[in-house]
């Protein structure tokens, strides 16, 4: 199944957990925060990685205000 969460989607990989549906089980959501609670362990490790590596790829803050000039620079164009 493709990625739907935003940090997903803009790291091309699974970076953050997704409960979709019937994955949104109390149990389940305990045991993913718990392994992230861990300073130690692996698995927070390799999020705050790649939260870091999507941070980079959208650049420096006021990305959407960007956007938007260049979406208005298009609009101009025709």
């Amino acid at each position: 199944m493709p990625n739907i969460g935003l940090v997903n989607v803009v790291a091309g990989r699974e970076v953050a957990r997704e409960f979709i549906q019937d994955e949104i089980v109390p149990a389940t959501i305990a045991a993913v925060l718990q392994d992230l609670l861990d300073k130690q362990s692996p698995r927070r490790r390799d999020v705050l990685t790649g939260l870091a590596e999507v941070r980079a790829r959208l650049g420096s803050p006021g990305a959407a205000e960007r956007v938007a000039r260049m979406a208005s620079g298009l609009a101009g164009d025709r």
